[in-house]
């Protein structure tokens, strides 16, 4: 997960807009359910909020099956409130040539 971009100006015909309001409210639009039980994982989690917070990419790297996608999912879900532009969840697959 990447923190986005700041907002640009917004703008109608090279006049830009003022009193324009932000959305307080976050957007978790088509995103996975959180996992009933998830424990511990804090080290990693602090790892992750120091790489987003120097705006850089993080990768969650690992074996099949140690919880990569649960614990993006969970981090996804606590640090949501930190993303008033809202939190997006990319599916990456291999994909089959067809």
């Amino acid at each position: 997960m990447m923190r986005p971009p700041p907002p640009l100006p917004l703008t109608i015909n090279g006049k830009e807009l003022e009193n324009v309001a932000v959305a307080q409210t976050p957007l978790m639009v088509v995103f996975p359910r959180r996992m009933k039980t998830f424990v511990g994982r804090k080290d990693v989690f602090r790892k992750i909020d120091a790489c987003l917070e120097q705006n850089q990419t993080c990768l969650i790297k690992g074996l099949g099956g140690v919880g990569k996608t649960s614990l993006a999912i969970e981090y996804g879900h606590r640090r949501a409130g930190s993303y008033p532009g809202g939190v997006f969840w990319v599916r990456l697959a291999e994909s089959q040539a067809q």
